[in-house]
């Protein structure tokens, strides 16, 4: 998984200090709140000087022990197994070239408008790098029985019986729902169209307690809260 570290750079003299300040204030929100893709990753830091590769360690879950305790028997250790997950972050960014001339002329509002697209630009890229690495992933089940992506054609919709397939899936593998008790899943606005059309679809306009929606959040169905991106 790779993360971005966004930066403005301007020449000296060219854009004042606080106006600089002000620009990372408009730019910043619009990266870090609107983001859909890494809202559940686990973030690691990287310190300078460390090198660019971060590990992540899974503990393999212990298997039910069915077989009872002697008296005077001190039975034997389990060991621990763990799976390792490299990461290597890696640099992204963009910048906009201003000529001398702009600072006398220019006007805030073009200032602060420029800040807000290249937020949105930084947003949609990580994003776009966040769902990459999600893609990469090794198990994968897909929908109406098909068994490849290059077998998916634009009549194939998600369905409530590929949902709960999916579900049915994730707890046979012991995968925990989130914090709040359900599966998380990120669908375009094709697929976001196709499972509102469902009559088995909860809109968040039916939620009877609005307080708790979450960014980017259309909906629920049998287990599994929709975000669309």
């Amino acid at each position: 998984m790779a993360n971005a570290n966004m930066n403005f750079t301007s020449s000296p003299g060219l854009v004042p200090t606080a106006v600089q300040e002000y620009l990372w204030r408009t730019f910043e929100p619009r990266v870090v709140n609107d983001r859909i893709y890494g809202r559940d990753f686990q973030i690691r830091p990287v310190p300078a000087n460390s090198g660019d590769r971060v590990k992540f360690n899974r503990m393999n879950p212990f298997a039910v022990n069915l077989t009872p305790l002697k008296q005077g028997v001190t039975p034997d250790g389990m060991s621990i197994v763990t799976s390792m997950f490299t990461a290597t972050a890696k640099p992204y960014g963009q910048y906009v070239t201003l000529n001398d001339e702009w600072d006398w002329y220019l006007l805030d509002s073009v200032k602060r408008e420029t800040a807000l697209r290249l937020g949105d630009q930084a947003r949609d890229t990580i994003d776009a790098i966040d769902c990459h690495a999600l893609k990469c992933g090794l198990n994968v089940q897909y929908g109406g029985g098909k068994t490849s992506r290059a077998a998916l054609t634009t009549s194939d919709v998600l369905t409530f019986a590929d949902i709960k397939k999916a579900v049915r899936t994730l707890e046979k593998n012991k995968a925990k729902p989130f914090d709040d008790g359900f599966y998380h899943a990120i669908v375009g606005p094709e697929t976001a169209f196709d499972l509102t059309g469902d009559s088995l679809f909860v809109d968040i306009a039916k939620y009877q307690d609005k307080r708790n929606i979450e960014r980017g959040e259309i909906g629920c169905m049998h287990k599994v809260k929709f975000f669309q991106s």
